[in-house]
């Protein structure tokens, strides 16, 4: 990240790797950080995850919604 601040996949690649390692607040950080450089369905759902798995509902649902509006086949955001 210190080498292309600018670019939103190795934000996403370390916000995906502080989920699986259950640093959700961490996370968040990250995968909102990946979202405002380019909003792609993978980083919303990602977002839309951790906000779920934090027990943010109401907040994860418009980005599962993003993220079906980008890519309406993406099983796991429905």
């Amino acid at each position: 990240m210190q080498l292309a601040p600018q670019e939103a996949a190795p934000r996403f690649a370390l916000g995906s790797a502080l989920k699986g390692l259950g640093r959700f607040q961490a996370a968040e950080e990250e995968l909102r950080k990946a979202v405002e450089l380019r909003e792609t369905a993978s980083a919303l759902h990602a977002l839309g995850a951790v906000l779920a798995y934090q027990r943010r509902e109401r907040e994860a649902v418009p980005y599962f919604q993003k993220a079906l509006f980008l890519s309406p086949d993406r099983y796991l955001s429905w």
